[in-house]
């Protein structure tokens, strides 16, 4: 089962114990074989026999037979060490085949079923603020050379000893942070000068069922088989997938990978020079990832932040902090960051695959002929951040060397609400994507002489670029784009013309659907795609194989072939969570004395192809001993 998005990445496998025979192809294959013209890959599973066949297996590491991990165990304070977390990994299952009672010699039946269980820990360092940090205290950072400028403060936030500020002038929204995160974590147990740390120990579980049934009929003429495959794979994440925190507890995920596939075979055997197969296949594939109740979502959190937070948020995230502080200043604090996890995110892959093969035996010539017909549909979401990203740095961003070396470490401007920046995604764009895939081919397996064998064939290949449904797909046409209509810019990045304004926004931009765009100029002239389709993609493939001696130890083989494959298709997603005009993302930048993020005040915002050769040499110079030699693509 493959990702479509991904362009044919495997999100699911057959059991080791289900396959009865693989073939590899290295390269300068012929034009049966499609796509990419690197390895190709071919497994066929097992079916049922005249007689009752089974196996069962496990493989097991257990905790019981691993010792702890050094750093668990080597604190100061023994009382700090981290007990020897579980790690469990069991691989499990078997197979079941034979004839079906009532239909022994033409019915049979193979059933696979395997499990991995997987759970194990591992030990993870959160840099967090110290105890006195918490309450605005960096008198602990005054022997790492801290100094905070007094001018940078608001006025009557700094104390008197110049390194403790004020709770009364911490944001409401950093008092919900502190409320709702920090105060909740264990005090540090692991500290050096300058960096508070807590080292905690996560368990991680991946649970996998596989289940497969096979069905085979076998007449004189034709052979048949059915089969279905289903696959579930659920595993957690303490510190969310893909998150940039290593905070305990704030937003860890769950993640559930499903696929399932119908398959059905058909075989005639016409007659004993004519051999016809077919095939169609149904595959259906997921990825869920769900948050696991961390404190991001936490609706009682999220509900007592300032709108401006949460205005655009749909799933009820709280916004990112990023806390940039350590970043060669003396003495700022080094905060891990609260980000959010790729959650929730769904993904859904639906493909529907019908081929033919032909062959026919003409004595010195062996002909192939046949065609494949596949349509995918792909949709998922992209997670974009409508919850908002803060992001708070030493000086809030300002250069230290104004203030003389004195600034406000990232820490200090987080308490205060004073970010350096702040940023939004208006929306979060689903695209439903449709494409097909088309091919047919036609080969000539050439006896020329006992000793010469020529392979010549030519496969075509029609891979339109796919197309969106929700009308939101866009992309770039160099030949709407008009130069003069485009702003022109200084080094320092200010705008010098006067062409910046919206009407010229989408210069070049064309978006794909059903009519006329709703955006004047911008009209894709490929309808609901955004890219033209290339009809003239001819695939010639030779090849040979020659036997120089006569006696069958000695082969020189050659191939060459053109190979097509489509562009990622994911490339056409990921631009609709990023492109315009369905897109804002607006970045607020700070002004001096004015931004905070609880008003919000501040600035204004500112398809593939390749030729592949191949040749070797192969000479059986000795029992069980093979010596290859070749140039190969």
């Amino acid at each position: 089962v493959v990702d479509s998005g991904s362009n044919g990445s495997t999100v699911s496998s057959p059991a080791l114990d289900s396959i009865a025979e693989f073939k590899t192809a290295r390269s300068s294959y012929d034009a049966q074989y499609g796509r990419g013209g690197g390895a190709q890959i071919s497994v066929v599973t097992k079916g049922g026999t005249t007689s009752y066949h089974g196996d069962a297996f496990e493989y097991i590491r257990n905790t019981v037979f691993d010792a702890n991990d050094y750093f668990n165990k080597n604190f100061a304070n023994p009382q700090d060490d981290i007990p020897r977390q579980q790690y469990h990994y069991n691989n499990f299952g078997g197979t079941f085949g034979g004839p079906v009672p009532f239909e022994k010699k033409k019915l049979f039946f193979f059933i696979s079923e395997e499990w991995r269980k997987f759970k194990y820990p591992s030990t993870v360092t959160s840099n967090v603020p110290s105890t006195a940090e918490l309450k605005g205290d960096f008198s602990d950072q005054a022997s790492q050379g801290l100094v905070i400028a007094p001018s940078l403060m608001p006025s009557g936030c700094l104390d008197n000893t110049g390194y403790v500020i004020s709770s009364t002038c911490f944001s409401s929204n950093a008092k919900l942070f502190l409320q709702n995160v920090w105060d909740k974590l264990p005090a540090p147990n692991s500290t050096y000068p300058g960096v508070a740390q807590y080292i905690w120990d996560d368990s991680n579980y991946s649970n996998t069922r596989q289940d497969s049934v096979r069905l085979d009929y076998n007449s004189r003429k034709w052979q048949a088989f059915v089969r279905v495959t289903n696959d579930n794979q659920p595993a957690n994440q303490p510190t969310g997938l893909y998150s940039y925190d290593t905070v305990p507890g704030y937003d860890p995920t769950i993640t559930v990978v499903g696929s399932r596939t119908y398959l059905g075979h058909l075989t005639n055997t016409f007659t004993p020079k004519v051999v016809n197969e077919l095939e169609y296949e149904y595959t259906r594939g997921s990825i869920d990832v769900h948050p696991a109740g961390g404190a991001d979502i936490d609706s009682t959190f999220f509900n007592a932040l300032t709108p401006i937070t949460t205005a655009n948020e749909v799933y009820g995230r709280v916004p990112i902090a990023y806390i940039y502080g350590n970043w060669g200043d003396p003495g700022s604090p080094n905060v891990d960051s609260l980000s959010n996890p790729e959650a929730p995110y769904r993904e859904r892959n639906l493909d529907h695959q019908f081929f033919d093969n032909l062959v026919i035996d003409l004595g010195r010539h062996s002909l192939r002929a046949g065609f494949m017909v596949q349509t995918l549909e792909k949709t998922e979401n992209f997670d974009n951040n409508t919850n908002g990203i803060f992001e708070f740095y030493d000086d809030f961003g300002l250069p230290t060397e104004d203030y003389g070396g004195a600034y406000v470490p990232a820490w200090g401007s987080f308490l205060l609400g004073q970010a350096g920046d702040y940023q939004y995604w208006s929306r979060d764009i689903i695209p439903d994507l449709h494409y097909n895939n088309i091919e047919a081919y036609f080969q000539d397996d050439w006896k020329v002489t006992k000793r010469l064998t020529v392979n010549l064939g030519v496969r075509y290949s029609l891979f339109p670029p796919p197309s969106d449904s929700t009308g939101t797909m866009s992309g770039f046409d160099p030949a709407l784009f008009k130069s003069a209509a485009a702003p022109t810019f200084a080094s320092n990045g200010s705008v010098t013309s006067a062409n910046w304004n919206p009407s010229t926004y989408l210069n070049g931009i064309i978006i794909g659907g059903p009519g006329a765009s709703p955006y004047p100029g911008t009209t894709s002239p490929w309808g609901y795609k955004v890219n033209p389709t290339n009809k003239k993609n001819f695939g010639p493939r030779v090849g040979l194989a020659w036997d120089p001696f006569g006696n069958g130890k000695t082969s020189v083989r050659s191939g060459y072939g053109i190979y097509y494959d489509r562009s990622l298709n994911g490339i056409w997603e990921q631009n609709q969570s990023l492109n315009p005009p369905f897109i804002q993302a607006p970045v607020y930048l700070y002004c001096q004395g004015a931004a905070n993020s609880d008003s919000g005040t501040g600035c204004s915002p500112g398809v593939n192809s390749f030729d592949a050769w191949n040749s070797n040499a192969t000479l059986d110079a000795a029992v069980n001993s093979l010596h290859t030699v070749g140039a190969p693509n």
